[in-house]
């Protein structure tokens, strides 16, 4: 079993800066996602030097995984908005199902965490469900 450090309200703010910065950075990099997915699906369905068939398949293909690529990189962005807005309100760093503190190492390694590893795992098992 992993032993994680629970941070105490003045390890969290020495780590802020760095924690929002990477926020920011990741935020800018999901931004950059999206507009360049958006463009590669505006342009036109099938390049005419392909075979119809084949190039109707193909670009479905990539188009459907583009998409998919896109839907992961909005839903990262609203988690990096969400937890930009807790540290504006001043509750980043705690879970937002229990309260309790989230591990510094959980927030340094995805600063955009929401829940600590107890209250992910039953989100996620109640997800799968």
């Amino acid at each position: 079993m992993a032993v994680f450090v629970r941070h105490a309200p003045s390890m969290l703010a020495e780590h802020l800066p760095e924690l929002r910065s990477a926020l920011e950075t990741y935020r800018a990099s999901a931004r950059s996602e999206i507009a360049d997915g958006e463009r590669e699906l505006a342009r036109p369905a099938v390049p005419e030097d392909e075979g119809i068939a084949h190039g109707a398949a193909a670009d479905l293909y990539d188009r459907e995984l583009r998409l998919t690529e896109i839907r992961r990189f909005k839903r990262e962005l609203y988690e990096i908005e969400a937890a930009l807005g807790r540290m504006r309100a001043g509750v980043y760093g705690f879970c937002v199902d229990c309260g309790r503190p989230i591990p510094l190492d959980r927030l340094v390694a995805r600063p955009q965490a929401p829940r600590d590893l107890d209250c992910a795992r039953h989100t996620e098992r109640e997800a799968a469900l």
